[in-house]
């Protein structure tokens, strides 16, 4: 229970033990004979006082969801003010525990906030024991002077109670924050990865996460994506529904959610009406908790949960929303990011492939056919669908340093000297130089800038050896040589395929990956020669 929360549970039944103390003082007159006396006294003033008081506070207790600090100390001041004049005027007259059961109820709710029944016992067995020890010594029950300043000290006792209250308890609040801390990170588990947070698969998960830890009925996200399109997903009952309606008007509730711009709690008061809403929202909804999806539409999102189940949302319920709404609008914004960014991505490797086949005809076909041969591998190896859209682009772009070096050595059909072939050795590196401002992938720029590693360590730019080579790079490296020899070179007519292989299986162990070898062979073996021969499409990386 919250510190507002203890602090109105223990008002309530102040109020309960107020109302008992009030009955105590009429009781203790002879109403045929001292009523008209009383009333006119200073005494019946008191009482009339303390009645007005009581019935405020019982009111206000039984309406409220919460006792602010403000409040509580208010009420305290008042107990110990009606205390100190009910010891003036009645020293002699009145037997009062119950003002030892304000004192007892206090410690009892306040320091230790025990359950209810313990309380009331609590404050019971301490009346009883009082009046036992008074009766045994004194054998009545008439308050002496003596008797008084007990009762009268017990009745401070509410202040001192009520400040205990008030002051945190560090262990319930820790309790609090590491309760919290454990639906939050329970919550976000729930949510998808970045590469899986469009709306529709990112969306109902987080509704369902916070419906499930704030104890909801029903939770949702509306998000108005056009000026005449809202979209609508609810959770409800574990399951979830789009809906897309027509901009809502100003008054109805998807709008007023729509404008939301911090955590809000939301009840009856604030006239929760679905008009306008699907028909599996209720007529009328009891709470509501929300808030806002920032930066995901300039016309509004929110994130909600509503109707939570044997009770009013708590401030723990507003920042568990905070949180999963920061982290939603997080992993949207990193979608669409990444989307944007691979699309610019392609845009970019497009127009440097058509400049690389500018200088080189062919050059794009032989990109593609190595992005189709690696594509294949690391499917067989078990690569995710993401990492192979990487290895694909990696591929197509692998060579595209080649636009620096001269078109004579490139074409040259004599072997190459050392000098000259320290030239060609910097394509590499000048394609990862030149990719990676774009590049946000190590798998990419990584694949590129290794793929002339060899496995026995005598191959370029670094001279990385086995499993030190990432293995992007060492994949590709098999692909790209496998489409080199299919390919026609200036020094050289294209090489059988079966001279291929054999040249592919000979190098297992020295040039290429061993396991890459055999996954390209598996390739062969299930799709047959055919794979070998070149394809005319584009949309390797598909």
């Amino acid at each position: 229970m919250d510190i507002a929360r203890g602090r109105l549970v223990q008002e309530r039944w102040f109020s309960l033990i107020r109302w008992l103390l009030a009955l105590g003082f009429f009781l203790q007159i002879r109403p045929e004979t001292e009523l008209p006396r009383f009333v006119e006294a200073n005494a019946g003033v008191l009482l009339v006082a303390f009645v007005v008081y009581t019935l405020i506070v019982t009111i206000a207790a039984a309406t409220r969801t919460a006792w602010t600090p403000g409040l509580a100390y208010t009420t305290a001041a008042l107990d110990a003010l009606f205390a100190a004049a009910v010891a003036a005027q009645w020293s002699e007259l009145v037997l009062n525990p119950g003002l030892v059961g304000v004192g007892a109820a206090a410690v009892g709710i306040g320091a230790r906030r025990f359950p209810i029944y313990d309380t009331f016992g609590y404050a019971l067995l301490i009346e009883l024991a009082m009046l036992a020890a008074h009766f045994a010594i004194y054998h009545h029950v008439a308050m002496g002077q003596f008797d008084m300043l007990v009762v009268t000290s017990f009745a401070m006792l509410p202040v001192l109670a009520r400040a205990v209250t008030l002051s945190p308890n560090p262990d319930e609040e820790g309790a609090q924050v590491r309760e919290l801390a454990g639906k939050a990170s329970n919550a976000l588990l729930a949510l998808p990865s970045e590469n899986q947070s469009t709306a529709d698969e990112l969306f109902p998960p987080a509704a369902s996460a916070l419906a499930t830890y704030s104890d909801s009925q029903l939770a949702g996200v509306v998000i108005q994506t056009s000026e005449d399109q809202v979209d609508l997903y609810t959770v409800s009952d574990g399951q979830d529904t789009k809906e897309r309606l027509a901009v809502p008007a100003p008054d109805q509730l998807a709008a007023r959610l729509l404008a939301i711009s911090q955590p809000t709690v939301l009840t009856r008061r604030d006239d929760l009406t679905t008009r306008g809403l699907p028909d599996q929202y209720p007529t009328r909804l009891d709470s509501l908790v929300a808030t806002p999806l920032r930066s995901l539409s300039n016309r509004g999102a929110t994130l909600f949960a509503a109707n939570k189940k044997g009770g009013v949302y708590l401030p723990e319920d507003q920042i568990l929303a905070a949180i999963l709404g920061s982290e939603v609008s997080r992993l949207k914004l990193a979608h669409d990011f990444a989307v944007d960014t691979s699309q610019a991505l392609l845009a970019a490797a497009d127009a440097l492939l058509a400049a690389a086949d500018a200088k080189r005809p062919g050059s794009k076909a032989q990109a593609e056919e190595s992005a189709r041969f690696a594509i294949a591998i690391a499917r067989e190896l078990g690569w995710s669908d993401k990492a192979l859209e990487e290895l694909g682009l990696a591929a197509l772009l692998h060579d595209v340093g080649e636009i620096a070096v001269p078109d004579a050595l490139l074409d040259k059909a004599d072997q190459l000297t050392p000098e000259e072939f320290e030239i060609v050795k910097q394509h590499p590196r000048i394609a990862a130089r030149i990719i990676d401002p774009l590049n946000r992938s190590k798998v990419v720029l990584d694949a590129i800038y290794a793929h002339h590693e060899r496995w026995d360590g005598r191959g370029y730019p670094s001279g990385l050896t086995a499993e030190e080579i990432p293995e992007g790079a060492r994949i590709l490296s098999l692909a790209h040589a496998m489409d080199a020899m299919l390919s026609p070179r200036p020094y050289r007519p294209p090489i059988a395929p079966a001279d291929a292989l054999q040249e592919l299986i000979l190098g297992s162990g020295t040039q290429f990956d061993p396991s890459a070898v055999q996954a390209f062979l598996a390739v062969l073996k299930r799709e047959g020669e055919a794979f070998l021969q070149r394809r005319e499409t584009s949309g390797a990386i598909s």
